[in-house]
């Protein structure tokens, strides 16, 4: 399936497949921050919070019990780690940085998002592409979970 997620200002994202449909948000606390807020259209609340004072990991809070955590490695490179035990690794997916994927632990790209600058809006757009043979590219907030990796990644400068 495809999806969009169009910026606004690089602080609001809304998650909109091919068919047209919203189906949630991604909104930062405050300028340069960390910390996000998603809302899902089924009524789930996600927190971002950082875990530590370098910046380098942070909380996924959903209403209100933790479910996973993001850590930022040395390669540019955000490991995911789900309380049900899975991880991946979101990551640069092509040779000029042009593009990001989501592998799972036998290093398959399950799903790809291609940033695009809007002058306009001064924020980013994605495009979203998942393989549907995984339960994670029919997850809403996890994919959007991903615009907030991305995000992270090209803010920082990192990779």
């Amino acid at each position: 399936m495809k999806y969009s997620a169009v910026g606004t200002h690089n602080r609001h994202f809304e998650l909109i497949d091919e068919r047209n449909i919203a189906h949630g948000k991604l909104g930062y606390t405050s300028w340069f921050s960390i910390n996000a807020e998603m809302m899902m259209n089924n009524g789930d609340s996600y927190a971002i919070d950082k875990n530590n004072m370098w910046h380098t990991s942070v909380h996924i809070v959903k209403n209100g019990i933790e479910v996973g955590k993001m850590k930022f490695n040395w390669s540019g490179q955000i490991v995911i780690e789900l309380e049900d035990g899975k991880t991946y690794i979101f990551k640069h997916g092509s040779l000029l940085r042009r593009r990001f994927v989501l592998v799972n632990s036998d290093e398959r790209e399950i799903i790809m998002l291609q940033p695009r600058f809007n002058w306009t809006e001064l924020s980013f757009n994605y495009e979203i592409e998942t393989d549907e043979n995984y339960a994670e590219s029919k997850d809403p907030a996890f994919i959007l979970l991903l615009v907030y990796c991305s995000n992270f990644i090209q803010h920082t400068g990192v990779a």
